[in-house]
């Protein structure tokens, strides 16, 4: 999804570059979390934004978002959209969401996943480790999530995209939006991906706890994001004479 330009390249353009007088320009795009700021640097043009992709985008089975959970032991069923994670009751779950990043520009510098709490049974001064993992199971696969699968839920767990610490004062509320920062493994497959891009978690906890779950009774409602940071360069051309920018040229 990159333009092909290299990072020496933009770097060479900004050393030249030094001393010259940016020009900003800022364009809004209601696609995107916050407008995107321009910046006229030697001829390159370096535009920052946001891209905020949902769950319940280009949905698998329509009226449910993409999103739930696997269980080696608890059957599950393709309609449930809630994203349970960790132990309760026995069983052991681990959650995924799966994103449409197909409409991505420019190339991603840096991503957070962003999830509404759904607050669980937090014991005093206990938190939760959850850790945010690749998925290689294929997305639509990922979300028939029906029955009982060993493997998908083992695909769940490799924690690759980075583990935090989660406390109840991170989640104050039913409605409180957690952000959950990824890792560059996580952004390099971002931009390698051209269509889904999913996310796996598990949870480890203190052994004393006994119902150890983050996002009990969750569903499709509140928040369930993807908030990616981009960055995307173009060459604009000067008029006559070195006059005014002319149309940009995409490179």
């Amino acid at each position: 999804m990159g333009l092909g330009i290299s990072v020496a390249s933009i770097t060479a353009v900004l050393a030249m570059s030094v001393g010259a007088a940016p020009w900003a320009i800022t364009v809004g795009d209601p696609s995107r979390a916050g407008p995107p700021v321009s910046d006229l640097v030697g001829g390159l043009i370096v535009t920052h934004g946001d891209q905020v992709f949902h769950t319940s985008d280009s949905q698998f089975l329509p009226g449910t978002d993409n999103q739930g959970w696997w269980s080696p032991t608890e059957d599950n069923y393709s309609a449930n959209d809630n994203y349970i994670v960790g132990q309760h009751d026995g069983d052991d779950f681990r959650n995924f969401f799966t994103f449409d990043v197909s409409s991505l520009s420019g190339t991603a510098v840096s991503a957070t996943l962003r999830l509404s709490c759904y607050r669980p049974p937090f014991p005093p001064n206990a938190s939760h480790i959850y850790a945010l993992s690749r998925v290689e199971t294929p997305a639509r696969e990922l979300n028939r999530n029906k029955g009982t699968s060993a493997d998908i839920w083992q695909d769940l767990g490799d924690g690759g995209y980075g583990a935090h610490s989660v406390t109840e004062s991170d989640c104050p509320s039913h409605a409180a939006a957690l952000d959950l920062p990824l890792n560059d493994a996580a952004v390099t497959d971002i931009n390698a991906a051209r269509h889904w891009f999913s996310i796996g978690g598990f949870l480890t906890t203190s052994p004393e706890i006994t119902e150890q779950f983050l996002f009990g009774r969750s569903s499709g409602m509140g928040i369930q994001a993807l908030v990616v940071q981009t960055e995307s360069y173009e060459r604009r051309s000067m008029g006559p004479a070195g006059g005014a920018p002319g149309a940009p040229s995409r490179t």
